[in-house]
């Protein structure tokens, strides 16, 4: 059995529907809506694959899990045929892996948050997969390092990290930053904080499950393979095409009106 946990921020009506090559495995599907509970929204999408991992954990009797992770940027954000065959191979491995492993694709980190971390990869966390056996994670908290907790965290981050992500959120040039930001807009201070808590999860994240949980990582973006070279090269010129027609979208609302 391999649970997908899927996690979106507002109506699943349209443009959420799996791939039919799902039929092929032997899954079962966790739906969650982050914006129906707050409770499971303070950490954006963290908080609600955190609640699918303990939801996995309080309803499957296997010592073994396979969980793959999506959140609602796999459906909108992203070229559909990098997505789908990400999820394919993903869903191929875990199928005859019983071995603790995180997978997915990685991205350079250009700074690591903490001066005497040594690691310049992390792992896209729209799409990623997590094996592992139940007893191994039982402390596991995707929102948490060592047992402290990401907002606290932070006061222990490198001042460098932090303004290269406030940067990102908060670009000072139109090519550049996050594809829906709009630069030299300032975020609301409590959109800032979680946007950039979603930040550090995610490059911390590999580092935690490879130093701490001992979790071998497969990854995709290293493999040597051709068609997924090409993928990520188009997924980028994609995502930066979005970035441009926002942004021109908001100037052109805010010059007319």
């Amino acid at each position: 059995m391999i649970y997908i946990v899927i996690v979106r921020y507002g109506d699943w009506s349209e443009g959420c529907n799996l791939p039919s090559f799902i039929d092929d495995y032997d899954v079962e599907i966790l739906n969650i809506r982050t914006d129906k509970n707050t409770t499971i929204n303070r950490f954006s999408e963290f908080s609600g694959y955190q609640y699918g991992l303990e939801q996995v954990l309080s309803s499957s009797d296997s010592n073994f899990l396979n969980i793959v992770f999506i959140n609602d940027t796999f459906f909108s954000s992203h070229l559909k045929i990098l997505a789908h065959s990400l999820l394919n191979d993903i869903l191929k491995r875990l199928s005859k892996n019983k071995n603790q492993m995180v997978s997915g694709y990685s991205q350079a980190l250009h700074q690591a948050p903490v001066d005497n971390m040594s690691f310049d990869l992390y792992f896209s966390t729209w799409i990623f997969a997590l094996s592992f056996e139940r007893s191994s994670m039982s402390d596991f908290s995707f929102y948490s390092y060592k047992g402290v907790e990401i907002d606290l965290l932070k006061e222990r981050l490198s001042k460098g990290y932090l303004s290269q992500n406030l940067r990102w959120l908060q670009p000072e040039s139109f090519f550049r930053g996050w594809h829906k930001a709009i630069p030299y807009k300032t975020i609301a201070v409590r959109d800032l904080n979680r946007k950039m808590n979603s930040i550090i999860i995610e490059h911390m994240l590999l580092y935690q499950l490879k130093t701490i949980y001992r979790f071998k990582s497969l990854d995709f973006s290293m493999n040597g393979s051709l068609k997924y070279k090409v993928y990520f090269m188009f997924d980028r010129i994609f995502v930066n095409i979005m970035k441009i027609k926002f942004r021109l979208n908001f100037y052109i609302t805010r010059l007319l009106s």
